[in-house]
């Protein structure tokens, strides 16, 4: 009986160990919306710019929406 309040005391304590969590950003499916904006009336193989989420020119070329032109990193091929 001695070990039941010890018990209780562990459980109640490891509740206001638990780290906070943080909720995900949601996922987003297909591309950004400025990189179809940047071909929007424009032919495929159409040398564009854009402007990234952080104010970034990120230089493309239009295949139906606008493919960045760099190999750093995440580039696709």
């Amino acid at each position: 009986m001695k070990a039941l309040p010890l018990v209780a005391l562990l459980l109640c304590s490891t509740a206001f160990a638990t780290p906070e969590r943080r909720p995900e950003p949601p996922k987003r499916h297909g591309p950004p919306p400025e990189a179809v904006a940047a071909c929007k009336g424009k032919p495929e193989g159409a040398a564009v710019e854009m402007k990234t989420p952080r104010g970034d020119m990120l230089k493309g070329t239009c295949r139906m929406v606008m493919v960045p032109d760099h190999d750093g990193p995440g580039a696709q091929r």
